[in-house]
């Protein structure tokens, strides 16, 4: 089930699951240049979704930005709820 979530300034696009993965990858993507921006993947030792930004990439965060970011984070673990079944 891939899915994309639009925003102001990127899109979350769900990424195909790897086998063996038990969770799903999301690609954050600016909407104007559609460079990578990070992820949004499982961070086992906090055992929730992080964001991952790109390391090469010199990136600026606005508050509502970083808003957006929170709220991609809950879709992502809301998709992982609706896997589970729960």
């Amino acid at each position: 089930m891939d899915e994309t979530r639009e925003y102001r300034y990127f899109s979350v696009e769900e990424l195909p699951r790897p086998k063996g993965r038990k969770t799903n990858q999301y690609y954050i993507k600016n909407t104007r240049s559609g460079d990578c921006l990070g992820e949004i993947a499982w961070y086992a030792p906090w055992r929730q979704f992080c964001f991952f930004p790109v390391v090469f990439t010199k990136t600026i965060w606005s508050p509502d930005c970083l808003r957006d970011i929170e709220d991609a984070i809950k879709w992502a673990e809301q998709h992982r709820k609706e896997a589970d079944g729960a």
